[in-house]
């Protein structure tokens, strides 16, 4: 991080305009792992300016890219984000940025998914963008970036729709697929983490099998360690995932106390998605242990 602030410091003062849109479009992935990620989103929208203005094809398509999934996750409102999810996608096709457009479209369906039915999408090669093409079936089989973001995105609206059998299934294949080399930091691996310490616990209150509760402990302590590092984009996530962690060891009482304090820290920060989610959990955890009109009201707040 120290690195980044001082490569856009160098960039500023010698007004290396040719490179501060690679700049600001790689670094801002680091910057997201300390600084609120709706002014990550800011840096995203500068990083593509000054490439637009250098005639940096690829970096601006990837700050553009940066930029989504900072407005996705920071919970800012669907229908606008599917608004600038479409723009990006009409000018990646434009500009044939292949690569990033196919990397691109497995998070772009998450989004719809999470809308619902939507007609409106864009055309992207000619086919749906909503649709998965043959072509990006093969390219799972050498793109290792794609493939890791196709299975998350599935695995994660699994989740999201309660879908166990899909999820347990997509899961088992995870460990293999996250051990593919991938050298660069992005701030979506974060958010990965999360999903995937969610899904663990999950799994391993379905199976009482240990292994899945070990992962969800590792990704408690990773998720901690961001937290140290950025408590407005990480502690509501570590503090929910400590929520699940204590309802698999039935610690009910600290389970309880860390899921109100996930709901109140994630409305603290502004991310309503993460808020409605911790309040989902938290009614599933009173309904199993039999509090069903306990339950009500954070499903109610959950639907808000």
């Amino acid at each position: 991080y120290r690195y980044v602030k001082i490569a856009i410091k160098l960039a500023e003062n010698r007004n290396a305009r040719d490179c501060m849109g690679d700049v600001l479009a790689v670094g801002g992935q680091v910057m997201g792992y300390v600084e609120p990620l709706p002014s990550i989103n800011d840096v995203m929208i500068r990083g593509h300016e000054y490439s637009l203005k250098t005639g940096n094809i690829s970096s601006a398509s990837m700050s553009l890219a940066g930029s989504m999934v900072c407005e996705y996750w920071s919970g800012k409102q669907l229908s606008v984000v599917k608004s600038t999810m479409d723009d990006t996608l009409r000018r990646m096709s434009a500009q044939c940025v292949v690569p990033l457009l196919m990397q691109f479209l497995p998070f772009y369906r998450s989004a719809l998914a999470m809308i619902g039915k939507v007609d409106d999408v864009p055309m992207v090669f000619g086919s749906r963008a909503d649709v998965e093409t043959e072509e990006e079936r093969k390219m799972t089989e050498t793109n290792l970036h794609l493939l890791k973001s196709t299975h998350f995105n599935k695995m994660y609206v699994g989740f999201m729709f309660r879908r166990y059998d899909e999820v347990k299934q997509l899961a088992d294949a995870h460990d293999a697929i996250a051990a593919l080399p991938f050298s660069a930091i992005l701030i979506s691996h974060c958010f990965h983490m999360f999903y995937w310490g969610l899904i663990s616990f999950w799994v391993a209150r379905k199976t009482g099998d240990v292994i899945w509760y070990d992962r969800g402990k590792e990704a408690v302590q990773k998720m901690r360690s961001y937290a140290n590092f950025s408590s407005w984009n990480f502690l509501n996530k570590s503090l929910l995932l400590q929520a699940e962690q204590y309802f698999y060891l039935k610690e009910f009482e600290s389970a309880k106390r860390c899921y109100d304090d996930a709901i109140s820290f994630a409305k603290d920060y502004r991310f309503v998605h993460e808020e409605a989610l911790a309040c989902e959990l938290a009614g599933y955890f009173l309904v199993e242990r039999g509090e069903r009109t306990s339950s009500l009201p954070y499903f109610l707040r959950a639907q808000r």
